[in-house]
């Protein structure tokens, strides 16, 4: 079955003002025959570390920028070198606080300095049973109704992040499929919806650090000891979820027998339709979390 092949491309500030630019690539021309598979995908939001931090991501320094006994950082790292001395390193540690649990236990494995291994033994004791992946990959993949949700590991930087210490969002990727009928007509339109959603710590920041503001900083998370940024990061995702389980989101629907020109207008309908459900879902989120306790000083009715 021949293809066609065409993306359409769009970034959103998370939380701003859209920025949209369309790019249609065309890797082939065949004539529509009647099985010919149309293949359209949008995707709302960058990958959300490149978004948030607008550039490269740095998670290692360059060669013989480190520090012990072997000043290359990188291949000692990678080669299960590290020592003791290492643990002195901001990005050594920035490496293993990236490493989901699973990697933390291979590599505990294979690394020899018995410091190194104490180390990595209370940093996997120190995480709650939640953060270990279900797959892996590292990812959490499920399904909500029709949506598919894929949680990413934490992502931890060296780069300073445009605001906070750790910050969590979503990419969305619509995949919009369809045939041609024998006369060129568009039947069986379909939409394949997925959602990624991450966390990113910047320089310094840990998911064992202290909540500076809103969930972790209520009486209650005192009193049960829930003050960690990893708790209200997670609070973050958790939000989310709760908000598409209660609030169904946009649904893809086409007649048979439609033009290609009807269908990809149907298809920037719904793209925009699920452009501005994200936006009310990030509202809501921000208010159930950075706007109780200790409000942040983007809340309504706070700051300049």
């Amino acid at each position: 079955m021949q293809k066609i092949a065409r993306k359409w491309e769009s970034e959103n500030a998370a939380g701003a003002s859209a920025r949209q630019s369309a790019v249609v690539r065309h890797a082939t021309q065949p004539q529509r025959t009647a099985g010919l598979l149309l293949n359209l995908q949008r995707t709302h939001g960058n990958s959300f570390v490149q978004h948030l931090l607008n550039g490269p991501v740095l998670q290692r320094k360059p060669r013989g920028a480190g520090s012990g006994p072997t000043t290359d950082t990188d291949y000692a790292f990678d080669t299960y070198q590290i020592t003791e001395l290492n643990l002195a390193d901001p990005d050594i540690i920035a490496r293993f606080n990236a490493l989901s649990t699973p990697q933390l236990e291979d590599y505990r494995r294979r690394v020899k300095d018995l410091a190194v291994i104490q180390y990595i033994s209370s940093l996997i004791e120190s995480r709650p049973p939640e953060y270990t992946p279900e797959r892996p990959d590292g990812k959490t993949t499920f399904k909500l109704g029709d949506l598919n949700v894929v949680i990413l590991p934490d992502y931890y930087t060296l780069k300073p992040l445009p605001q906070g210490d750790s910050a969590t969002g979503t990419k969305l990727v619509i995949d919009f499929t369809a045939e041609y009928t024998a006369d060129g007509k568009i039947t069986d339109g379909k939409a394949d919806v997925i959602m990624e959603i991450q966390t990113v710590y910047g320089p310094g920041a840990t998911a064992q650090s202290t909540s500076g503001y809103g969930v972790g900083t209520r009486k209650t998370d005192k009193e049960k000891s829930t003050t960690s940024l990893g708790f209200h990061e997670s609070a973050h995702s958790h939000t989310v979820l709760e908000y598409i389980k209660k609030n169904p989101p946009p649904v893809f629907k086409v007649p048979n027998g439609i033009t290609e020109d009807e269908f990809r207008a149907a298809a920037t309908i719904f793209h925009e339709q699920w452009r501005a459900y994200d936006a009310r879902m990030k509202e809501d989120s921000v208010y159930l979390v950075d706007c109780v306790g200790k409000w942040a000083d983007f809340c309504p009715g706070i700051g300049p």
